[in-house]
């Protein structure tokens, strides 16, 4: 017996229905101050988090009174959420083991988020208007994103937008999703607005720049075009649409691989595809993120570091890694850079949460899979079961590569679109398989469960984002007693972010407090900020604090992640100088030389004579390169006085500040 009538459906689920594609515009929200760099992601969380405790507060009630009633699921649906259900609570117990318990609660509290989003879409897609509503606004957003990013790429050779919005996964994962309804729908007006969302969200991919959802839209497309050309089930209602789509997808892909006006100033996306070589830079940073993953699981092959951890222990896995492969060509990879995650969400996963996370996210993929091959057989709308299944394709091809997919609420948040709408037409004509589970009191208990946790979701996530608002706030503003009191307030909101202790620890390093600093930054250094930048600001504080043997065991301990790195190399050679070990010191700089004795010297002058010393040296020797042309260029920040001018070297944008350097 169905618990709500369609009408109290459509009231208890439209608030949801109709704005979550809207929490893929959150991150453009303007006037909200953000903090630069940010792990702990919380405006498309905060907005997710206050439909769902709406909705479970309207579905609670609505609730029939009547004692008698009971409510059935069907089997397909109760496998695949309960093996979601399993891989979320095994993040949670990873808490236990994290060395950062709050990344492992927020990537628990975003996969909370995801199970219950599934399971309102689910009976969401059993309601032809609430459907029909979700997909009117997907392609509204999809359009604003679009035209958005059209805007930025043709008007501007530096592109941000993408950054903001996912890059192109999202993008690429709706693409075979509109295609299948421009190709199947009655109505000739919403088959071609969905028909031309295909085709925007494909040119935003193509202008993305990113191989991996480009290479997962173009497979979907292709077999999407296989099946309907094999099959009668799949036919498109006309075969005009199917013509002029085709020829659209084709000229949109040549105005965008062929060196011309329209691309000019970026990368035409064939050529972007054709840079893919171990020698080209992003993928020897990829193949080495993948390797220091290996190296955790290896280190931790049954529980993994803890959920949402990777970055915690990148640097480990690193020198795991190094050491393992001492004479690799990787290792000289991406040493400035923050490893967020390890562009592959499958080694992720197995580095995070061990086999037995492992395991159960590969149940519960393997069940979407099942379901997907039902729903092709089952559906009463084949063509849209099949861009589902599509979509859920360009996400699993994209996931391979990309630092997106689960990471980034917004795509992950079409991914579960997509496998609800495969859940729905798996369950059709399936009445047989109905489980009764259980009496209306108990499902009144559940659903009173299930709305706490979307309130404990709603209430965390709004206390990370007045703790990052304050952060950012202080971040960006120039009154430095003001700076200071938000930082403070922002730790006191937060006090396990490390980003908030980063920022702080500099902040204090700039205005002459570098014993202080060295706590926060320390602090930050040991939970994901390790990368050599993050060192070096370290090592700085720790000398002005006047402990140069703390100094000689962080440099010791960064070298041992990044032994080829020229910057730390040079910075360790003169810390054992000052320390009287000078044959020590010499053997460090030796080594600096052996691997670009042009930049080591360069690095030389900085770390010795300062940046106006550096520079006459520069001017005077072709040998020793200017302040501004040494690499990575972010680490010069971190020998520069910020005592004299504390406003200017934390205020200043990245760019007046590489100029001022350069001069």
């Amino acid at each position: 017996m169905k618990l709500f009538s369609r009408g109290n459906a459509r009231r208890s689920l439209w608030a949801i229905a109709t704005l979550w594609p809207l929490v893929w515009l959150t991150p453009l929200v303007p006037y909200v101050p953000t903090p630069f760099p940010t792990t702990l992601l919380w405006r498309q969380e905060l907005w997710l988090a206050l439909l769902l405790t709406v909705t479970f507060a309207l579905l609670l009630k609505r609730l029939p009174s009547s004692k008698q009633m009971v409510t059935s699921i069907g089997r397909g649906e109760l496998y695949v959420l309960a093996l979601l259900t399993l891989f979320t609570f095994w993040s949670a117990i990873s808490t236990l083991w994290s060395v950062s318990g709050i990344h492992a609660l927020n990537q628990t509290f975003k996969w909370v988020g995801y199970l219950l989003f599934f399971f309102l879409l689910y009976r969401l897609t059993h309601q032809a208007r609430l459907l029909r509503a979700s997909l009117i606004v997907l392609a509204t957003v999809v359009w604003i994103v679009s035209i958005a990013n059209m805007i930025e790429f043709w008007g501007s050779t530096a592109v941000q937008l993408r950054y903001l919005l996912g890059l192109g996964e999202p993008t690429a994962v709706v693409v075979p999703l509109f295609t299948a309804l421009g190709l199947s729908l009655r109505r000739r007006r919403e088959a071609a607005l969905c028909g031309a969302t295909a085709v925007l969200a494909w040119l935003t991919t193509l202008q993305s720049l990113e191989r991996a959802p480009m290479a997962g839209a173009a497979i979907a497309l292709t077999l999407l075009a296989a099946i309907t050309l094999t099959s009668n089930r799949f036919r498109p209602r006309y075969a005009g649409r199917a013509v002029a789509m085709l020829l659209a997808f084709i000229i949109v892909t040549a105005l965008q691989s062929v060196p011309s006006p329209l691309t000019q100033g970026h990368s035409p996306a064939i050529a972007r595809i054709k840079t893919v070589s171990t020698t080209e830079s992003n993928t020897s940073v990829r193949l080495l993120l993948w390797g220091a993953a290996l190296e955790m699981f290896y280190a931790h092959p049954f529980t993994g570091v803890g959920a949402g951890n990777y970055e915690v222990a990148f640097a480990a896995g690193r020198r795991d890694f190094v050491a393992r492969y001492p004479d690799s060509q990787l290792l000289a990879a991406g040493e400035e850079r923050l490893p967020q995650h390890a562009h592959n969400t499958y080694v992720q996963v197995l580095a995070e949460l061990g086999v037995i996370g492992f395991a159960f996210f590969g149940a519960f993929c393997a069940a979407l899979v099942w379901q997907a091959r039902r729903a092709l057989q089952r559906a009463r709308n084949p063509m849209l079961a099949l861009g589902a299944s599509g979509s859920l394709l360009v996400f699993a091809v994209s996931s391979g590569a990309s630092p997106v997919s689960f990471n980034w609420l917004g795509s992950g948040l079409v991914f579960f679109f997509a496998a609800a709408i495969v859940l729905r037409g798996a369950a059709e004509g399936a009445k047989d398989e109905q489980v009764i589970i259980a009496p209306i009191r108990h499902v009144r208990l559940a659903t009173a469960g299930t709305l706490a946790s979307a309130l404990l979701l709603l209430s965390c996530f709004s206390m990370q984002a007045i703790s990052s608002t304050l952060h950012g706030t202080a971040q960006w503003g120039k009154d430095r007693v003001g700076s200071q009191q938000r930082y403070e307030a922002a730790l006191r909101w937060n006090t396990y972010d490390p980003v908030n202790h980063y920022n702080y620890g500099i902040f204090l390093l700039a205005n002459e407090q570098p014993a202080k600093a060295v706590r926060h930054l320390r602090y930050a250094v040991e939970r994901g900020f390790n990368s050599s930048l993050c060192y070096g600001y370290l090592v700085t504080a720790e000398i002005k604090a006047g402990d140069l043997a703390a100094a000689e065991r962080t440099l010791s301990e960064a070298l041992s992640s990044y032994p080829q790195s020229i910057f730390l190399r040079v910075r360790y050679a003169n810390v054992l100088t000052q320390l009287g070990r000078m044959e020590e010191g010499a053997q460090q700089y030796e080594a600096a030389l052996s691997l670009n004795g042009r930049m080591a010297r360069g690095w030389w002058q900085l770390v010795n004579l300062g940046l106006v010393g550096a520079t006459t040296a520069a001017r005077k020797d072709a040998n020793i390169p200017l302040p501004g042309e040494l690499q990575p260029e972010l680490c010069i920040f971190t020998l520069i006085d910020v005592n004299k001018k504390p406003s200017a070297a934390l205020h200043s944008s990245v760019d007046e500040l590489y100029v001022r350097v350069k001069k």
